[in-house]
């Protein structure tokens, strides 16, 4: 999934408890990992970046639990 840090409504999908969907209760655990897409967006021709250097599309990877273990 490939979301704009500079639009709001897919910033909120990024941000949601329920990734992708604003609005909805989760039900099962999940985890969002997002990384800077900055040779993505430069191989696209978008050098936009914000004042700390962050290019403008993050991409990002949902996992959900399927199973858990006591700790050793």
């Amino acid at each position: 999934m490939k979301i704009s840090f500079r639009k709001p409504e897919e910033k909120a999908q990024q941000n949601a408890a329920v990734p992708g969907r604003p609005g909805e209760k989760p039900t099962r655990a999940m985890i969002t990992l997002s990384t800077c897409a900055t040779p993505e967006d430069h191989a696209e021709g978008n050098y936009w970046s914000d004042a700390l250097g962050n290019p403008e599309h993050r991409i990002n990877k949902i996992g959900t639990l399927v199973a858990t273990r006591p700790a050793t």
